[in-house]
């Protein structure tokens, strides 16, 4: 089969393909031209619909973490060493992992420490840095997701919201 030569064809030849070809999409209740100048229109919206959607899901991630509520301790580092929750063998930290951290939406709260009386507190959020002030002393800790961090020497302590 001979490979159809654009150059060749005349003009009205040409033309006369482009009418058939709308003939049999007209049959199909279709119109090549309005579809085109459909799609030419769609685009952009298409386009923008995407854009759109793809900033209202960034934006929804980058919500911040609610601190109100009770956050556990969940995990304890010393160098190399990883003690979790749920470990048997929590060594020397087995009572920290009785530590909560109360905070309520007014800025107060309650931090208890290897499982002691709970505490008075009263903390402030500046971006992902938590001040916590309980017994005049301030201590920071650092938000990071859903985890709450302190670093006391090379121990860290993580909590997790319960």
């Amino acid at each position: 089969m001979e490979e159809l030569n654009f150059k060749k064809i005349p003009e009205a030849k040409f033309m006369h393909i482009a009418r058939v070809q709308n003939q049999v999409l007209n049959q199909k209740g279709e119109n090549f031209m309005e579809n085109s100048k459909k799609l030419a229109l769609w685009k952009p919206a298409l386009l923008i619909g995407a854009i759109l959607l793809l900033s209202v899901l960034i934006l929804a991630g980058c919500g911040e973490t609610s601190l109100n509520g009770t956050w556990t301790l969940s995990k304890v580092t010393n160098g190399e060493t990883v003690i979790n929750a749920g470990d048997e063998d929590l060594g020397e930290y087995e009572a920290a992992f009785n530590n909560r951290i109360v905070f309520n939406d007014d800025g107060t709260g309650s931090i208890t420490i290897n499982d002691a009386e709970p505490v008075d507190m009263t903390w402030k959020r500046t971006d992902n840095s938590i001040t916590i002030t309980a017994n005049k002393t301030d201590t920071v800790y650092t938000l990071s997701g859903s985890e709450l961090t302190f670093t006391d020497g090379d121990t860290k302590y993580f909590y997790t919201k319960s």
